[in-house]
């Protein structure tokens, strides 16, 4: 027996366990509850040729002409796609479709704000993303009394805040019954999703960071934000984050789940610059050199000295030795001595 090509086949002529949550029927909504309205504002923008096609044509159909119907004849429903995509608000049918966006003061005492993002997934992903960087978006000009060009350091790169958000919306499972979460602390973002893992998926596929074949990906939601230029594919799959990250000078993403392996939680550092300073010493060993430099030339017992050590130690040399190869540190004349300073001077 030949097995069946399942690559070509529709949503409704698959097996049922072998359609994607998002493109099944969504058994809590009927077709009035997706709205007109939100359709024919999508295909203006994603579509507008499609969108002049089916101008003044009804809701059944409009969706059908996206797919975004299930069943047949009197026992039409929409898909889940549609419900999170058209309907408002999906939460109504979907509990918990939303972004929960919660941000930690840097001292105690302080309230955390905490903002819920619901309606339509576009809607909700625009504003959860507005939101985060709205508070994480920070550039730090760090000026030189030797030279006329200052630095400019950001928190975090430009689009990496895009590709953390987009990523958790691509993997999120919505059939899980658990918001996106987005935390922001001082020193970190982390955003958890809850994807549907595939059997091959193990804590260590999950911890490295390779998702590629090991979670069921949202194919259809991609699609459609993508077409409003919400979402790039280029972003989706965690290496561009990675390679964002490295080129800033942030350090690299840290990937973790639960004993059940229910969730999934990425999170991204702060670029060191912006770390407090009573964290210093909770820093690697390099990055408290630098923190301990700053923008000054030092000899190496000026710099034990700033790191409050009584002398040079083994452990201080070989490291000043390995960040001069690395050229995160170099030497400037002084006298008939040298002193070291940072290539990128942090100033914390």
């Amino acid at each position: 027996m030949v097995p069946a090509d399942t690559d070509n086949l529709m949503p409704e002529d698959l097996e049922p366990d072998m359609v994607p949550y998002e493109d099944r029927a969504c058994l809590t909504a009927g077709m009035d509850d997706l709205h007109l309205q939100l359709i024919r504002e999508y295909l203006q923008s994603a579509d507008p040729g499609l969108y002049s096609q089916l101008k003044g044509e009804d809701l059944i159909t409009t969706a059908s002409a996206l797919h975004l119907i299930c069943g047949f004849g009197d026992s039409l429903r929409p898909s889940n796609a549609a419900v999170l995509m058209f309907s408002w608000p999906p939460e109504k049918y979907l509990p918990h479709a939303r972004i929960d966006v919660a941000l930690l003061p840097r001292h105690a005492g302080i309230s955390v704000q905490q903002s819920s993002y619901t309606g339509p997934l576009p809607t909700q992903f625009m504003f959860a993303l507005e939101s985060t960087k709205s508070f994480a978006l920070v550039e730090m000009v760090i000026k030189h009394p030797d030279i006329p060009e200052a630095d400019r350091v950001l928190q975090y790169p430009g689009y990496s805040i895009d590709e953390l958000l987009a990523n958790a919306v691509y993997y999120h499972s919505y059939q899980s019954r658990e918001p996106i979460k987005v935390k922001i602390t001082p020193t970190e973002i982390t955003v958890t999703c809850y994807p549907a893992y595939k059997a091959c998926a193990t804590r260590q596929d999950i911890m490295s960071g390779n998702m590629q074949g090991r979670i069921c990906p949202n194919e259809r939601i991609a699609d459609f934000l993508s077409k409003l230029r919400l979402l790039d594919y280029n972003d989706l799959g965690y290496q561009s984050l990675k390679d964002d990250l490295k080129k800033n000078g942030n350090g690299p993403p840290v990937f973790e789940t639960d004993p059940d392996m229910r969730a999934l939680s990425v999170t991204i550092p702060a670029h060191p610059c912006f770390l407090p300073e009573d964290s210093a010493k909770d820093r690697p060993f390099k990055d408290r050199i630098l923190f301990a430099i700053k923008g000054e030339a030092m000899s190496s017992t000026e710099l034990a000295a700033a790191m409050e050590y009584k002398g040079i130690t083994s452990k201080l040399s070989a490291a000043v030795k390995e960040m001069l190869r690395e050229g995160t540190l170099y030497r400037v004349p002084a006298g008939v001595y040298t002193k070291l300073k940072a290539t990128h001077p942090v100033r914390w």
